[in-house]
């Protein structure tokens, strides 16, 4: 999947974690949780989780 540096690494990242978790917060941490670029992959996942 990559460490999220790439647009489509982090998006890659954010798309499988945002259904993974069971909740808002628990989607958040499995998407920062890693040593790539983790603003990026929370600010995707939690665009993705909020707009369900």
């Amino acid at each position: 999947m990559g460490e999220g540096w790439a647009t489509e690494e982090a998006l890659v990242i954010s798309v499988y974690c945002a259904p993974k978790a069971p909740s808002f917060k628990e989607a958040l941490l499995m998407a920062v949780n890693h040593d790539g670029d983790l603003d990026s992959t929370g600010s995707i996942s939690g665009i993705l989780i909020g707009a369900n």
